[in-house]
């Protein structure tokens, strides 16, 4: 395990004076040899995935301290698993993550607020990836269906 802190400049202009914020950057790798990076900000905290088989980094979600929610978005015609109609969420980070305790999961049809409890305890593991970070958790689009935020507009 790595860890890092370091002063990263946001795109962003900053003020005269003004520093850019502190970033702590840490890296876990599990036996595959396959890196977790965790980028940990004033009120954010993005967690990023780097496979050893590939040579560029996924953005798996950000975990938001102020509402301890973990916001992940999705694009259903890539990220859903046809075969079970069903999202897949790291387990690894949805059992050991201390920073949160909801999944805010979108995609382009519709926005679900589920509790972490209630992935780790009704998902399942697929035959897929089974080792290490790629180890997923599967929630079918009917298990979450409960947790389904209403986004229509009213109109007054």
């Amino acid at each position: 395990m790595e860890t890092t802190t370091q002063n990263k400049p946001r795109r962003r202009y900053l003020k005269p004076g003004q520093k850019p914020p502190k970033v702590e950057i840490r890296q876990f790798f599990d036996d595959d040899e396959n890196c977790l990076i965790i980028y940990n900000r004033d009120k954010t905290v993005k967690i990023m995935l780097k496979l050893k088989q590939e040579g560029y980094r996924r953005h798996i979600g950000t975990i938001t301290k102020s509402t301890r929610t973990f916001i992940i978005h999705r694009v259903r015609s890539k990220h859903l698993h046809r075969k079970s109609n069903s999202y897949g969420f790291n387990y690894h980070i949805i059992k050991h993550a201390k920073l949160f305790d909801t999944v805010s999961l979108s995609d382009e049809y519709s926005n679900w607020k589920i509790p972490k409890q209630f992935i780790i305890d009704s998902g399942k593991n697929l035959y897929f990836a089974k080792r290490g970070f790629e180890l997923q958790r599967f929630c079918s689009l009917e298990d979450i269906e409960p947790f389904k935020i209403n986004t229509e507009k009213t109109r007054f």
